[in-house]
């Protein structure tokens, strides 16, 4: 058995001279621009022995340079290099790695925090603040010196109002460093480990824990974790577009390219995203010492993304706003031009201001975006409890609009834990117990089949746990290889095999090739060629077939019958790969470091056989499936197998499920006087199109396949299933992708939710918006549930601060300018409904849970259907809010009649009539009076809020059908806010300092419990206009709901 022969890798200087032009090159990350700072005046590039090349980042917002010092790491020979970082070929030892953390600290960046304080007092002057500061400052000056004599009362509600702005602040502080808190840990969730060599060994390691000198692997598909030095690499390219801006992936190799440490290809930086291929390299710096580390450090964060619930918020605040600032302005030309003229008496410029001040207030929904930010929050917290991570809040919102889910094939519909279920070779198919068999008959194709999987193979067994048989061993590498080693481990000790054919060049697989190939050396000096791939490709390249016999032509009959085989293993659902090989004498194939696929001499392949793999579906795949039909969704399938291999998976997990095989329908074999005419789109029709049908799609064609309800995307390409996720939403759709490969990133990104699963690639977790952690695809099904779960409560918070905190705080300050009544509600109570006594009850909406119907709505269009809209308002305004004000306004009069002794129509068009002697009473008296009936009207607008909270838990379902107190819909949380609101309630009635101050006053014994007969009222109006909407759904009274 021949040892393993290393080749000798000679360090080159000299470099292409393609890559030595003089480029100016500006380097751009997602917040910085980087500019070079390197003097060139000498075109030809030179490495001197000891060099620093530095790269200036423009100045932040304090004015200060950040210099990145870039050492001559890349340009200086190994052997200097390794002495430098005190390393070896052979990596560190752990105890050496653990000293250098305590000198380096953790391999982890922390993004540049903003002053706290500057936070604050943006804070402050920010949202309502706009608002409740000038309130603030008019009352002062309603106080002093407006107020003739100085009404103490003023200056209190200035007092309050100050404490309002502070106390938000505070809480919108909280809030956020809760929910920070939250997402926190939940990122947790998904650690990030390196392969680093540590004593003499491979083995998994934290990011974190990595230090300069460690040896590291790449692979396509994972991130770079530290500022590396490549001395190995394989077809190795690096996206390195957050950091330069550049949109193709780069090159890199083991050769510096540059002068500049910022241009040299041999130099890989943390946080970029390697692609494809493989490669090795020596860690050269860590954490903030990197160049992404020092770019972090420097730059200030830039203000989150609103969210679109916000926005919705947003919109409806300045539409409150507008009408709030439009009616103060009617009031004061009221005042002004009339009532200030006929009624000079009635209302002064600082009884004015205080009035106004209050119902502008009080107008403002202040529970509304604390309530937005917890709800999203605890929505995330639900959905990490199922394991899934959200990284974005506002991809929970998004959620409930998803019309169309493009799900990826293996590892995301299926367990991506493939086994070989079948053979074929030398003609004829076999099941893995038939090749057993003729292994041990020493069937001499079985023998070199097994060797090629073996080495043509990425996939590397456990040797740490030698307590276990190797055939049991954990395996590192993808599922196919994996299943590849796995099997041939059956028969051969692959190990042995892999040390006497020892690789020494590789081209690793991918989504555009479709194939992987391997390089070695064997005993007669010669190379051996060993290809694996889509076995359409693999064959087609083939020019000669292995049988027991020996080599003989691939003739058109022999291609057809393994075509023939290809079709039956697809059409059963199992993945299939072609195994082929060739071998070149060494003095004809001149070896460079890299392979190019265009030098390679495989045009005498010889044709060895394919291998059927099987990858079970997932269980919970197909009832997932079918639930987001039932809940109005589309799922389609976008995959890179073979298009029979994926309609076979489709047919599995309920993607497809039509029986008549002839409503299977490949794109390419539809009539353009088909796809002219929409009105034939059938329904029960499966459309199937493949990668190379793409690229020759009109927008008409595109159009014509999105109508269908079951489509099939085959054998595309990254940039093809991007195309997809573009074309549903031009056509409107909110598209949902999975994935877990590098192939998905593309469109994962596109999409509005990319989902990407836990066991999937680093650069898929990347650009996903969720991240699957124990790979479940039905968690997808239950994220979807709980975007619509917080939208819902949304719209139901908004139903609930609107009534009592808006229009029912208007209509008494109206009732007083037009009909002269005495204020039936004092600025101080108004603003304590908005900030006090409704900001529980409106928490407490936000844990609510699913109604029953909820997933058999169809998704909800983000344009027609927003979280604020007319018939919300309507239902706001003319509906809830005329019942509250109306119960409000009776209950005033009510005590004025029965304890006043005044009745209701002496106070209409009273104006300044309400004075001493009125109905003979003092002025004293009749000021007790109007405090009381204040406190009385407060009183029955929180005792109502009861009834209309209790209602407006559901828009769909009744309340009996929906109980708080037990089952799956409980929320206790309702009662205990109300009860909280209730006793502040009470304090605001009874405690002395209160009622000195704000002027309010304890009311009669009946006046607390006749408003409960008014929440029985607007409960009951609204459980009959909900049953009305069920039981007759084209109903004007459907239409209009909610």
């Amino acid at each position: 058995m021949q040892r393993h022969r290393k080749l000798d890798y000679v360090f080159e200087e000299e470099t292409d001279e393609e890559l030595n032009k003089e480029i100016p090159v500006e380097f751009t990350t997602r917040r910085q621009m980087l500019t070079e700072s390197i003097d060139r005046q000498n075109s030809q590039v030179s490495f001197p022995a000891a060099s620093e090349t530095t790269v200036e980042i423009p100045p932040d917002d304090h004015g200060d340079h950040i210099t990145v010092n870039a050492e001559d790491f890349h340009s200086i020979k190994f052997e200097e290099l390794y002495k430098q970082l005190e390393s070896s070929p052979n990596g560190l030892t752990t105890e050496q790695a653990n000293s250098r953390r305590s000198r380096y600290g953790p391999n982890v960046i922390v993004a540049h925090k903003p002053n706290r304080i500057l936070r604050g007092i943006k804070n402050l002057v920010s949202g309502f603040g706009v608002i409740l500061w000038p309130a603030f400052i008019l009352c002062i000056l309603a106080w002093e010196p407006l107020g003739d004599p100085p009404d103490p009362t003023n200056l209190g509600l200035a007092i309050v109002l100050l404490i309002v702005v502070v106390s938000s602040t505070l809480f919108d502080a909280f809030q956020r460093y809760s929910s920070n808190k939250v997402m926190k840990n939940i990122s947790r969730m998904l650690p990030q480990n390196a392969y680093a060599l540590r004593d003499g060994e491979f083995s998994e390691v934290p990011f974190s824990d990595l230090v300069p000198g460690d040896i590291v692997k790449v692979n396509g598909g994972s991130r770079v974790p530290a500022d590396l030095r490549l001395n190995h690499a394989e077809q190795l390219k690096v996206d390195n577009s957050m950091l330069t801006g550049e949109a193709e992936p780069l090159r890199a190799g083991t050769k510096p390219t540059s002068q500049n440490f910022m241009e040299t290809r041999n130099i890989l930086f943390m946080g970029t995203s390697v692609m494809e291929g493989a490669g090795q390299g020596i860690v050269i710096k860590t954490g903030k010492d990197t160049v992404v580390g020092k770019i972090t450090l420097s730059a200030t964060r830039r203000g989150e993304r609103p969210q679109p619930a916000m926005q919705d918020i947003r919109r409806l605040v300045i539409f409150i706003l507008i009408g709030a600032i439009t009616s103060a302005i009617l009031m004061v030309l009221l005042w002004a031009f009339w009532l200030r003229v006929s009624y000079p008496n009635f209302l002064s410029v600082s009884g004015l201001i205080v009035t106004l001040i209050g119902a502008i207030v009080g107008f403002l929904p202040s529970g509304l975006p604390v309530c937005i930010t917890c709800a999203l929050a605890l929505i995330a917290r639900r959905m990490a409890q199922r394991n899934v991570l959200v990284k974005n809040l506002n991809t929970v919102e998004t959620l409930g609009s998803v019309s169309i889910l493009a799900s990826d094939k293996t590892g995301t519909l299926t367990q991506n834990l493939m086994s070989v279920g079948h053979v074929f070779t030398d003609g004829r198919s076999m099941s893995s117990k038939e090749v057993r068999r003729a292994f041990q008959s020493r069937d001499p194709v079985i023998s070199v089949l097994m060797n090629d999987i073996c080495l043509c193979n990425k996939a590397v067994f456990d040797e740490t746990d030698t307590t276990v048989a190797k055939q049991d061993r954990k395996i590192t590498g993808d599922a196919s290889d994996t299943a590849l080693l796995r099997f041939s481990e059956e028969f051969i000790e692959t190990s042995e095999v892999r040390t006497e054919f020892p690789k020494i060049r590789e081209i690793p697989f991918n989504s555009k090739n479709k194939w992987m190939l391997t390089l070695h050396e064997i005993q007669d000096e010669n190379f051996l060629f060993i290809m694996k791939g889509a076995a359409e490709i693999i064959s087609g390249r083939c020019n000669y077939v292995m049988t027991s016999d020996g080599q003989i032509p691939m003739t058109e009959e022999i291609r057809n019958k393994i075509a023939d085989q290809q079709l039956e293993y697809a059409k059963n659902g199992e993945r299939v790969l072609s195994i082929a090989q060739v071998e070149v004498p060494r003095r004809t194939f001149k070896l460079k470091e890299e392979l190019e696929v265009e030098d390679l001499p495989l045009e005498n392949l010889v044709f060895l056989g394919m291998m059927a793999l099987l990858d079970k579906p997932r269980e919970e795949a197909l009832p997932t499936i079918q639930q987001c039909r039932i809940s109005g969704m589309r799922v389609m399938m976008v995959t890179g197998d073979h298009p029979v291999t994926a309609v076979a998976i489709a047919r599995q997990v309920g993607i497809v499920t039509v029986t008549d095989e002839s409503k299977i329908r490949n794109f390419s074999e539809i009539s353009a006087q088909e796809m002219a005419n929409f009105a034939i789109v059938d329904d029960d029709t499966v459309i199937v199109v493949k990668g190379d049908d793409i690229p020759l799609l009109s927008t008409a064609n595109w159009d014509w396949i999105i109508a269908h309800r079951e489509i099939v995307f085959a054998r595309t390409l990254p940039e093809q299933k991007l195309r997809i996720v573009k074309e549903c939403q031009r056509l409107g759709h909110v598209m949902a992708v999975t994935g877990d490969g590098v192939n998905d990133a593309p469109a994962l990104k596109q999409a509005e939710v990319g989902v990407a699963m836990g066991g999937g690639s680093d650069i898929a977790k990347d650009a996903a918006d969720l991240v699957l952690i124990d790979n479940n695809f039905s968690s997808i099904l239950a994220g979807i549930e709980q975007g619509r779960l917080g939208f819902d409560n949304l719209k139901k918070v908004i139903m609930y601060l609107i009534p009592a905190g808006s229009f029912s705080e208007l209509t008494p300050v109206l009732a007083m300018m037009l009909f002269g009544l005495p204020l039936p509600l004092s600025a101080f109570l108004m603003i304590i409904i908005a900030v006090v006594t409704d900001v529980g009850p409106s928490q407490a909406l936000t844990n609510e849970n699913s109604e029953a119907d909820l997933m058999l709505r169809p998704p909800r269009n983000r344009k027609t259907d927003p979280l604020v809209d007319v018939r919300l308002l309507a239902h706001a305004y003319l509906f809830n809010g005329i019942i509250e004000s109306f119960s409000a306004f009776f209950m005033y009069f009510y005590y004025y009649r029965v304890h006043a002794g005044i009745e209701p129509g002496s106070l209409v068009f009273l104006f300044d009539g309400y004075t001493d002697g009125f109905m003979g009473r003092s002025a004293d008296e009749l000021q007790e009076h109007m405090y009381t009936a204040q406190t009385v009207f407060f009183v029955c607008l929180v005792i109502v809020q009861l009834g209309n909270v209790l209602t407006i838990r559901t828009r769909h379902v009744l309340f009996k059908d929906h109980l708080p107190w037990k089952g799956r819909s409980k929320n206790m949380s309702i009662f205990i806010a109300w009860s909280i609101s209730f006793v502040f309630t009470g304090a605001i009635v009874y405690l002395p300092f209160i009622n000195d101050i704000f002027k309010t006053r304890h009311i009669p014994t009946e006046c607390w419990f006749i408003p409960f007969f008014f929440a029985a009222f607007i409960f009951g109006a609204n459980e009959l206009r909900k049953y009305v909407a069920i039981r007759f759904p084209t109903s004007f009274v459907a239409k209009a709901s909610w």
